[in-house]
């Protein structure tokens, strides 16, 4: 997963997930996401890519584009708190859920 990620920011995020459940992306997906990926595969279909001359960076960010998985990478603080993240895929949704965590403040145990 590191082609995804500028070589800089590789020790900024120490955690990686890869979602590719397709009931968890049916649910991570809006209605217009999924008509968009749709409409991006039929248009693929008719510009493939040839496999003589495709890295395998272009076709993996084909499969993210067409909506086949997401990959998150979180900045975690010691205290298990999200500090920073970054998307790979669209998911307007899973964009949502990561800000509102990244927004909960710690807290102290009293």
């Amino acid at each position: 997963m590191a082609f995804l990620v500028d070589p800089k920011e590789l020790d900024y995020y120490n955690k990686c997930y890869l979602i590719d459940n397709v009931e968890i992306l049916h649910n991570l997906f809006t209605d217009q996401e999924k008509s968009d990926f749709l409409s991006l595969k039929e248009l693929n279909k008719q510009y493939t890519l040839d496999p003589s001359e495709t890295t395998k960076a272009e076709i993996e960010y084909t499969l993210i584009q067409e909506g086949e998985y997401l990959v998150i990478f979180l900045g975690v603080d010691s205290d298990g708190y999200i500090k920073d993240f970054k998307t790979i895929g669209n998911s307007e949704r899973l964009f949502h859920r990561l800000v509102v965590l990244m927004g909960i403040e710690k807290r102290t145990a009293t």
